[in-house]
């Protein structure tokens, strides 16, 4: 808000027909986010450029993913919960072994911010987290997140320990089971169902970044590319963009780009940017680009789905639309 206050929304018109009883946990939901923006803590610092690396077409960090969400599930229809649970915390060690270490905090990290969330909103409803080891080898790390951190705060619920206060610290909430429960490295037995599912999501996931640039490189129009040392983006959406294989980063839905005294907005619309730095690209290509308006020496253009500005002279024709060198 202006004033600085942190506030969450809910657009009622995407979801559709809505019982009072869902809509009322999807606000509960919500409202923990405010408390949480009014309680800074290490534990929700979630670092999202840190998910574009994560590696969602590894068929082995995505099976050992499978088989900890069929041990959490388990252990939440059990009683006896405990061994399943060290299972589970068993194969969530066989994928951090697979991943960085900003990776594996990432994923921590989402858990408490929006796990704790999804925990508050099943016992409001009271039930619990959907864990469908199946599906969640075709989840991206950050929706999987509110399932397994879910799972793993109603562990610690049962526990009967205070372990919020950990968490309030920085404890990751695997971390705190963990010390709960004791080390342990004897993982389930595999399951050849969840190791096949685990590989075709891998080559779904890259097929789908392909056909992803694809559709991009197909779209219709002429383009405008962006190039310099001092690009500098300035707004994204971490949802909705995609860390192509070969270190280019396509956005599908929002980007902002400033350069000295030129600016380029992109809304509801794509664009592909150059370089291994997400913050700092050498150049950015958009498609789809009406003709621009020469006005008091600047280049500009205003749309629903662009906004750019930049000085006339920086800007060239080319067969295809224009480039712009920036430097």
């Amino acid at each position: 808000m202006p004033d600085g206050t942190t506030a969450a929304g809910i657009l009622l018109s995407s979801l559709g027909t809505i019982s009072a009883e869902r809509l009322a946990s999807l606000v509960i939901h919500e409202a923990f986010h405010v408390w949480q923006a009014a309680h800074p803590s290490p534990a929700w610092e979630a670092n999202e450029l840190d998910a574009l690396t994560y590696p969602a077409g590894d068929a082995g960090v995505l099976h050992a993913r499978a088989e900890e969400t069929a041990c959490l599930g388990a252990a939440l229809s059990k009683t006896d919960w405990q061994g399943d649970a060290a299972k589970a915390l068993a194969w969530r060690a066989v994928r951090h072994g697979l991943l960085s270490a900003r990776q594996r905090e990432y994923e921590q990290r989402a858990e408490t911010l929006e796990g704790l969330a999804q925990f508050i909103e099943s016992q409001f409803l009271k039930g619990l987290p959907l864990l469908d080891p199946l599906a969640a080898v075709s989840l991206g790390i950050r929706p999987w997140a509110y399932f397994s951190g879910a799972a793993l705060a109603f562990l610690l619920a049962r526990s009967g320990e205070d372990w919020q206060a950990e968490v309030m610290s920085g404890t990751p909430l695997d971390s705190i089971l963990a010390a709960q429960l004791g080390a342990s490295d004897r993982t389930s037995e595999i399951t050849p169902a969840l190791a096949e599912a685990a590989a075709h999501a891998a080559q779904a996931h890259t097929l789908r970044l392909e056909h992803l640039r694809r559709q991009f490189e197909a779209l219709p129009g002429k383009r405008l590319r962006l190039s310099g040392s001092k690009l500098r983006v300035v707004g994204f959406d971490p949802l909705n963009l995609h860390a192509l294989p070969d270190g280019q980063v396509l956005h599908t839905r929002y980007v902002a780009v400033e350069v000295n005294d030129g600016r380029l907005e992109v809304l509801a619309a794509q664009a592909l940017a150059e370089g291994a730095d997400l913050l700092n690209p050498t150049a950015l290509s958009i498609a789809s680009v009406p003709e621009p308006s020469i006005v008091g020496g600047r280049w500009q253009i205003q749309t629903a789905t662009l906004r750019a500005d930049f000085p006339a002279a920086r800007v060239r024709a080319t067969l295809d639309g224009w480039e712009a060198d920036l430097d």
